[in-house]
């Protein structure tokens, strides 16, 4: 557990210095570095942590060995973005760890670069991937989907820029890595009628429930390999109760806050109201008992609308002190989220062990 804080520590120290740098150039290299951080446990670790790391394995076997890319991905239906980059990388290694880096660099270098647009803190951005939207440990096991969740997110920026063509390619891009990615294309429809859908969205509640359901349902009629995510279960986090709490105070900050943001007050009626879908599908689907990991998966391109909806919040503080004094307490409370997360997770993340 000690190698994940430190990590945590680390990237969390470099996040805060760049959020302290006015220099654009100093800056970027400043997160350079935070990306680089996050890479070498990535890299160490043994090949048993992660419940999909062995599975993973024998795809980069096969993709080595084959002569058509496209040919394997039909055959074996694996999002063909994913086969051909596995591909490319192996013209360079076929070193498994060196291939898992790779694809985490990737991930974080697009999280970061999305990010940039904002004036936001950026030592919280990062902090919250270990507990809020816990793509650090995501990383370690549905590596395909975090690919996909990272373009999703320049797909986001693109698109509240209003740069449509390029929020089309991202989001196709995300689609070629994991096929659950096409719910994405909801979000031009949250962003074009957010203020709309936060007034009425007791109207619009059937809509945020059934749209990512069908879309479900459809990846469950197309690829068979999906068939697996329809069978219920008890989805266990870890956190349990307090991490559904959380969630729920999130959205009721999100709504009591509403009147008095003032900057990104664009962006934050978009992220509340990816978020309502989010809240939506978990209270629906835990109300009727019907929880499945593919549910689970698909409320994940919704859940992280609320790292910038509490972002914002803290962004629109007009007393710089009473700020600086509430960013501090929420690391804290980020820091014990975490510590927290890791007491509970599965033996496939803890205790960290390196090859």
């Amino acid at each position: 557990m000690l190698n994940y804080i430190l990590v945590f520590v680390i990237v969390c120290f470099l996040g805060a210095f760049a959020d302290f740098i006015k220099n654009k150039i100093f800056k970027r290299v400043v997160l350079f570095f935070l990306i680089i951080s996050f890479l070498p446990l990535y890299y160490l670790r043994d090949y048993s942590i992660g419940t999909d790391t062995l599975n993973y394995i024998h795809i980069f076997d096969a993709v080595f060995n084959i002569e058509s890319p496209f040919d394997y991905s039909v055959d074996y239906n694996i999002e063909i973005g994913f086969v051909y980059l596995v591909y490319l990388i192996s013209i360079f290694t076929t070193n498994y760890s060196t291939v898992f880096t790779v694809f985490t660099f990737l991930i974080y270098f697009n999280f970061v670069y999305s990010f940039l647009r904002y004036n936001l803190n950026y030592a919280l951005y990062i902090a919250s991937f270990f507990n809020i939207f816990s793509v650090y440990f995501y990383t370690y096991n549905i590596l395909r989907q975090v690919v996909a969740l990272s373009f999703v997110f320049i797909a986001v920026r693109f698109l509240i820029e209003g740069k449509n063509k390029q929020y089309i390619f991202f989001s196709i891009l995300a689609f070629l890595f994991h096929y659950s990615s096409i719910v994405v294309f909801l979000y031009y429809f949250l962003y074009k009628y957010r203020d709309t859908l936060i007034n009425r969205w007791y109207i619009f509640l059937p809509f945020f429930i059934f749209i990512p359901f069908l879309a479900f349902k459809y990846l469950l009629s197309m690829f068979d390999k999906y068939q697996v995510y329809a069978i219920a279960d008890n989805i266990s986090s870890g956190t349990g109760i307090l991490l559904k709490l959380f969630y729920i105070l999130i959205l009721f900050l999100a709504i009591f806050f509403r009147s008095k943001i003032t900057k990104y007050l664009k962006e934050y009626n978009f992220f509340t109201s990816i978020y309502l879908v989010y809240v939506s599908l978990s209270i629906f689907f835990e109300l009727l008992g019907v929880l499945n990991q593919g549910l689970v998966r698909m409320a994940l391109y919704f859940q992280w609308s609320a790292i910038f909806i509490l972002l914002i919040i803290l962004i629109n503080i007009k007393d710089v002190k009473v700020r600086y004094i509430t960013n501090f307490i929420f690391f804290i409370f980020l820091f014990c989220f975490t510590v927290y997360q890791l007491s509970n997770y599965g033996y496939e993340l803890v205790p960290y062990r390196g090859r």
